[in-house]
């Protein structure tokens, strides 16, 4: 049983760590992670496929309806942005079209009644 066990968490240290992030198309970059680490309570951010590799849209308020969501590049560049108090859309302007777009990270509202 020991011999049994040893052989698993061999295998998992050796092989579960082994990830679809290994190439770097698929890796989050560290800013992205840094930003998910602080755990900021009305941002959201989404993963999305562009141009063959991904771009994140940051939006720091979700709750804020003025608020710009700006979508960046693996290297925080920004592409395009949209939202605001003008509803102005430079991802549409521009004729940037996102797909496959995942939340990977969203904050936990609590809502409390002022019964």
């Amino acid at each position: 049983m020991k011999i049994l066990f040893t052989i698993i968490i061999s295998t998992f240290f050796a092989f579960g760590n082994s990830s679809s992030e290994g190439c770097n198309k698929e890796k989050t970059p560290d800013w992205v992670k840094e930003m998910m680490d602080r755990k900021p309570k009305l941002t959201q951010i989404t993963k999305c496929s562009y141009n063959d590799d991904y771009v994140w849209k940051v939006n720091t308020c979700v709750s804020c309806h003025d608020m710009i969501t700006k979508v960046y590049d693996r290297n925080k560049n920004v592409v395009c942005q949209y939202g605001g108090v003008l509803r102005q859309n430079t991802c549409v302007e521009e004729g940037i079209d996102f797909d496959d777009c995942h939340v990977i990270y969203q904050p936990k509202l609590k809502i409390t009644l002022g019964l």
